[in-house]
């Protein structure tokens, strides 16, 4: 999964283009082994530490032991965009039909936007509270 945030006010912003960008990073995942094996092992550090009763270590497994009973490519390549703007089917429309070329018959691709009444700059702070 791969998620960004904008204020950027054009349409679409510029978080999804770029080396950091939302669409080379699912691109990435989508043609290349490596970089799956990587955001795994990188995930694998992150849960390590954690209870065996915690639903995110529980989901993990679940989600490793699948993609690994699949011989490494079952895999679902999740997009979420988060913005301050007016909702537009611009933003994802375009991006999501060039990813879903030639895309593997194990892979499942699906790109969201969130339309939010906060000001993008506001959450961090926001987020702080609800923890």
């Amino acid at each position: 999964m791969n998620a960004k945030s904008s204020n950027d006010k054009s349409t679409p912003p510029q978080v999804l283009y770029g080396r950091s960008g939302m669409i080379k990073q699912l691109e990435d995942l989508k043609s290349s082994s490596d970089t799956r094996s990587a955001l795994i092992r990188w995930l694998g550090f992150k849960v390590y530490k954690l209870s065996e009763s915690d639903l995110f270590k529980i989901d993990y497994k679940k989600a490793l032991k699948a993609y690994l009973s699949s011989h490494a490519r079952r895999v679902k390549l999740i997009g979420v965009l988060v913005r301050d703007t007016e909702p537009t089917v611009k933003d994802l429309r375009a991006r999501y039909k060039a990813l879903a070329t030639n895309l593997d018959k194990m892979m499942n691709l699906e790109l969201a936007a969130f339309y939010i009444s906060v000001n993008i700059a506001e959450l961090p702070e926001l987020m702080e509270i609800v923890k």
